[in-house]
């Protein structure tokens, strides 16, 4: 407790030099810095004077930090334009305050325990007095050397503002003064009980203590006997372990070495098999192959022959029908002897040399089945060797088979007698092992546990299984009728557009006999005004033709009029009337020409839109 003491006066002086440092520097940068705003301020102040509060609380010097507090306050105050200072201003730089307060007053309740003795050095009611006078006399002489420069409402805002917050301390020291007594007088009542139990406790560990000792010593005798016999019987498990490994660990080896032998042995011998047969099977198909080969030739000899004879037959036949005709044409015809002579010499000749070729490739046919004939007796010689191999070497491979199961059976014997003594071991080992089994039913147990548990998990799963199915079918609903939506959808969508292709068409059919009705208006227009200018022409020669009948006959009726003799006159009528027929005839050309170059004109623009509308 004395130690505990000492630290806490230690720490509180220490606190109290820094502090004071801290709150020297700290009125000072606030009073050299003009430029910050009223808020900025008042944060500034509520946030650099709690952790001053904090050591407050912790050191109960409330004369010291409340002065120090009180100066920086009124500096602070003073330092403010009188234009933005108010009521309003002060009032909200309070609301901090009280906070850090109430949070210093609960720190202090919990620091309270260890600082019960330095309650009698709490300030006291003159203190604070004392202290407000100094603040009321700093400010006045602070008054008295800014005259000039501050105003006296705010000075007096600012005292009645901190009045009210030495007040507000005061009541907060009063109140925890109480505090400190009430946690005093628990801590002494917490000290005489903590005194009486560990009297009790001592008490108690002491006899704790001797039950402890003899009951080690009876522990200790029994632990010795019970190593004992478990040495006594471990080193006896252990050397019958022992025994039993080493025997069967030397049959296990034994029975692997039989084992990879018989193995290796059986591999050697399908492998070896296994060749053989490859290699007969090659040989079969070379034999096959030389068969066909043999068969071959054999056919082509005997359709060689075949030939050879056929032509000899018929080299015959024309020999004799020679003999016959050459008989017959030297009884007929003995002049022409020497001519037939020579055509049978020549004859002779050609044959020869046909009979020469022949044999040539008889020859060469007897050869290359002479040859196949070798090639043939020497590979059945090779089969007959290699069939004769197989045959000593299967003889053999059932020989050593024979011998490898008389020590299989050898080997199964061994076998058999090792298991009979493996099966009273195992006897003896279950007779040992049945704590095991007990163990291994608690464990199955376990295991019905786990299986009863895991059955719920599955149970679960298929609730949680179907309600996802349920969801799953409740979303296919969905989906299916927004199928079943956009299908229709899809479906009115392509009859719209069909109707909107059948409408474009039939604009676009309407548009081609639009087009067909304007060139035919074109056309008949065209036709119209053709046909307006032939009958305008027409009328024009029509009226021309009128006014040549009308001068015709008044030149006729002039004629007849005038007194002529009767030769001249008629001379003369008919050279006149020659004449003027001559006139009408060139005039009834020119009309037809001009006509004939019109239709001409109308016919090539027909052709022409007839052209237009084919393309």
């Amino acid at each position: 407790m004395m130690s505990r003491r000492e630290s806490s006066s230690s720490c509180t002086s220490n606190s109290d030099g820094n502090s004071e440092d801290l709150d020297d520097r700290k009125v000072f940068g606030f009073l050299d810095d003009n430029h910050w705003n009223s808020a900025n301020r008042s944060e500034n102040l509520c946030l650099e004077l709690s952790p001053n509060i904090t050591a407050l609380g912790r050191q109960f010097d409330v004369k010291k930090t409340k002065s120090q507090f009180i100066d920086f306050v009124a500096n602070e105050s003073l330092e403010k334009k009188p234009q933005k200072r108010s009521l309003s201003n002060l009032s909200h730089g309070s609301l901090p305050l009280e906070q850090v307060t109430n949070n210093s007053s609960a720190r202090l309740g919990t620091e309270l325990v260890s600082l019960t003795h330095d309650n009698a050095d709490i300030c006291r009611t003159d203190d604070t007095n004392r202290s407000e006078a100094q603040i009321t006399n700093e400010v006045n002489g602070f008054n008295g050397s800014h005259t000039k420069t501050h105003d006296e409402t705010a000075l007096a805002e600012a005292l009645t503002s901190l009045k009210a917050q030495v007040k507000q301390l005061t009541c907060e020291k009063t109140h925890l003064e109480v505090k400190a007594i009430t946690a005093g007088s628990t801590i002494v009542n917490l000290e005489q009980k903590l005194t009486a139990s560990e009297q009790s406790n001592i008490l108690l560990n002491r006899q704790l203590i001797n039950t402890k000792e003899s009951f080690q010593a009876k522990l200790i005798a029994r632990e010795e006997e019970m190593a004992v016999e478990k040495l006594q019987h471990a080193k006896e498990k252990e050397t019958q372990l022992q025994h039993q490994q080493a025997r069967f660990a030397t049959q296990a080896e034994i029975w692997k070495r039989e084992i990879a032998a018989l193995t290796k042995v059986t591999l050697d011998l399908k492998s070896e098999n296994h060749r053989l047969q490859t290699h007969l099977k090659d040989e079969v198909r070379q034999r096959n192959f030389i068969d066909a080969n043999l068969r071959t030739l054999t056919a082509e000899h005997a359709s060689t022959c075949e030939e050879l004879r056929k032509e000899k037959e018929r080299h015959k036949i024309e020999m004799q029908e020679l003999r016959s005709s050459m008989e017959i044409d030297s009884q007929k015809h003995a002049l022409s002897r020497q001519l037939l002579r020579e055509q049978l010499h020549n004859l002779l000749l050609e044959k020869e040399d046909h009979l020469s070729q022949s044999t040539h490739r008889f020859r060469i046919v007897c050869s290359k089945n002479r040859k196949g004939a070798l090639t043939f007796s020497q590979s059945i010689q090779k089969i007959r060797g290699l069939h004769n191999l197989f045959r000593l070497s299967l003889l053999e491979t059932r020989e050593v088979l024979k011998l490898e199961a008389q020590k299989t059976e050898d080997v199964l014997k061994r076998i058999q007698e090792q298991a009979s003594d493996f099966v009273i071991f195992r006897s003896d080992r279950d007779l040992t092992l049945v704590p095991q089994k007990k163990q291994s039913s608690r464990q199955e147990l376990q295991i019905k546990d786990y299986w009863q548990t895991i059955s719920r998990l599955k149970e679960t799963l298929a609730k949680s299984e179907r309600v996802f199915d349920k969801k799953h079918e409740a979303l296919k609903a969905k989906y299916r009728e927004q199928n079943d939506y956009l299908k229709v959808t899809l479906a009115v969508r392509q009859g719209l557009t069909t109707d909107l292709h059948t409408k474009r068409k039939q604009v676009t059919d309407l548009e081609g006999e639009v087009a067909r009705l304007r060139l035919a208006n074109s056309k008949t227009n065209v036709k119209l005004k053709h046909s307006q200018e032939q009958i305008l022409a027409l009328q024009r020669t029509y009226a021309r033709d009128i006014e040549k009948l009308v001068k015709g006959s008044s030149i006729s009726r002039k004629i007849d009029h005038v007194p002529s003799p009767p030769e001249y006159s008629q001379e003369a009528t008919s050279e006149s009337r020659g004449l003027v027929q001559d006139d009408v005839e060139k005039y009834d050309w020119q009309e037809f020409v001009e006509l004939v170059a019109a239709y001409e004109a109308e016919r090539q623009l027909h052709a022409g839109c007839d052209a237009t509308v084919t393309m």
